[in-house]
């Protein structure tokens, strides 16, 4: 709105793509980590979609066309947001017991948007001493502008340390999949098949098309 100069409907509609590419990333996550069960590509990729658009957001004006720079920026920072938050949600997920998992879920909940106001509040406070340095006789834009990029070269730097974090402490990354009942035979249930072939009720081809086929 203050650097294009949109109306609040305008500005709304311009944010769709937002809410479209976090449907599809937060549907495709949950197939997408039960199947790669290795967390650190995820957060490497997560990491870098939202360094992408801290970039270019760094680089947008009223010069530059909203689909230039910011509407790609709008959806790399959803994209690698939601790969990181929903892959955060299944590791501590998978990670405790069942009875444990509300609170789990509360505590990644709390701690994100308890992060979320802090940086906003650290960010807004940056952009506001920037800009009020350009000077009285500063255009108001430019001035804007120029807090603003600020605030997102602090996020770059923010978000490279948050994934060289992650590159160090990857071996504490784990997921588990749980496998359901229907998917696999318990070890009672191969018992029993053993005992039946030998027993001669089933023969051998027998049991091992049923291993196979479970």
């Amino acid at each position: 709105q203050n650097v294009y100069h949109f109306s609040t409907v305008l500005t709304a509609v311009h944010l769709i793509p937002m809410m479209v590419v976090g449907f599809l990333t937060a549907s495709a996550m949950g197939y997408l980590v039960t199947r790669y069960p290795r967390p650190l590509p995820f957060l490497l990729f997560g990491h870098a979609s939202m360094i992408a658009a801290c970039v270019l957001f760094a680089f947008v004006n009223a010069n530059v066309s909203y689909w230039a720079l910011a509407f790609p920026a709008l959806c790399c920072i959803v994209l690698g947001f939601d790969v990181i938050f929903n892959l955060f949600n299944i590791l501590m997920m998978t990670s405790c017991a069942v009875e444990h998992r509300g609170f789990a879920g509360g505590v990644l909940n709390t701690v994100v948007q308890l992060g979320a106001g802090i940086g906003i509040a650290v960010e807004y406070t940056v952009a506001d001493a920037v800009t009020g340095a350009q000077g009285t006789e500063a255009v108001v834009l430019d001035a804007l502008t120029k807090g603003y990029d600020t605030t997102f070269w602090i996020g770059v730097g923010t978000l490279g340390l948050s994934a060289l974090i992650a590159v160090v402490f990857q071996k504490l990354w784990k997921i588990q999949v749980e496998v359901s009942e229907a998917e696999t035979l318990t070890g009672w249930e191969e018992l029993e098949l053993g005992k039946s072939a030998v027993a001669g009720d089933m023969t051998e081809t027998e049991v091992g098309e049923i291993l196979i086929a479970k």
